[in-house]
């Protein structure tokens, strides 16, 4: 899998969401396709390369008292690329 300057990537890199297209989750309500929309700009770890070759990446809030709420999406090339990683 490659970012969109064509950097490959693997599982475990950071990357930087650049885009999301808000058409990709109209099974959403608004709400959540606020929280979603708000990874744009994140640099985030990747867990998977799906079988669609997509890098899946997740944010996590905390909401106090031990509760968490996460979204996971799966980036196509054109919406991330490859942030600094000290890992590789």
């Amino acid at each position: 899998m490659y970012d969109r300057n064509g950097s490959e990537v693997h599982i475990g890199d950071l990357v930087k969401v650049l885009s999301l297209d808000p058409a990709d989750f109209s099974h959403l309500d608004s709400e959540a396709l606020s929280e979603v929309m708000t990874m744009v700009g994140n640099v985030l770890e990747v867990y998977e390369i799906d079988q669609y070759g997509q890098a899946c990446v997740t944010k996590e809030w905390w909401l106090g008292e031990g509760d968490v709420m996460s979204h996971s999406v799966g980036l196509s090339s054109h919406e991330f690329e490859l942030a600094d990683n000290d890992n590789s």
